[in-house]
């Protein structure tokens, strides 16, 4: 199975990973702090919970314990309307890093697809680390189909259609995710201390690990 990545020389691989991998880490880490403050009684997960709302009524609960006492403002609603001093409720955090994870949706599918080919040879199952590879932006893909879909809910479109397919997607995504991450702990462990002992070794695990809690938050 081909992947563009294997063109680029061995040697350059592991240079172009880096830069996807501590953008990865860096927006991880503020997705996963900032997240910390949508926990709520209706969403234990923070965003997460939203993301696996299968109906309606359970994304709207989650967004009205949000929003607080503010109204919300519509994508419809005037410009006079839009400037207008309201309180602010945790409904406008969770589409500031809705729309943060558009970017680091990018980062952590180019950092993971690079690393599953960069060690498929190494794992002994290079088809499958290939294949992985492929998979993780198939996930990328799902990750900003369903954050079309929040956004869609947020804005007042509150279907059992919409949250449904929006967990799906999140399901999905997870699935691809964990198994792309499983295989590069795996490949690495198999590597040997060549790869993964020393500095290297602790910052590649280090940045999945911290990218996993991001999408897990």
């Amino acid at each position: 199975m081909f992947h563009p990545f294997q063109l680029v020389p061995r040697h350059i691989r592991p240079r172009l990973m880096w830069p996807a991998a501590l953008l990865a880490c860096g927006l991880a880490l503020i997705l996963t702090w900032q997240g910390f403050e949508l926990k709520s009684k209706s969403a234990p997960q923070g965003i997460v919970s939203l993301e696996l709302a299968a109906s309606a009524k359970t994304a709207q609960t989650i967004l009205e314990e949000w929003r607080g006492d503010h109204p919300g403002i519509s994508m419809e609603d005037n410009l006079d309307k839009m400037v207008q001093q309201v309180p602010k409720g945790k409904d406008e955090l969770a589409l500031r890093l809705i729309m943060l994870d558009f970017v680091f949706l990018l980062a952590y599918a180019a950092a993971l697809s690079m690393s599953c080919v960069w060690l498929a040879r190494r794992s002994g199952l290079p088809a499958l680390g290939v294949g992985l590879g492929w998979a993780i932006w198939l996930a990328a893909l799902l990750d900003a189909l369903e954050n079309t879909l929040l956004l869609r809910l947020m804005n007042g479109s509150l279907e059992n259609s919409t949250a449904l397919a929006a967990c799906l997607c999140a399901l999905v995504k997870f699935a691809l995710f964990l198994a792309a991450l499983g295989f590069t702990g795996f490949a690495l462990w198999k590597a040997g201390r060549k790869v993964l002992g020393g500095f290297f070794g602790l910052v590649w695990i280090g940045t999945f690990f911290s990218v996993a809690a991001a999408l897990l938050r």
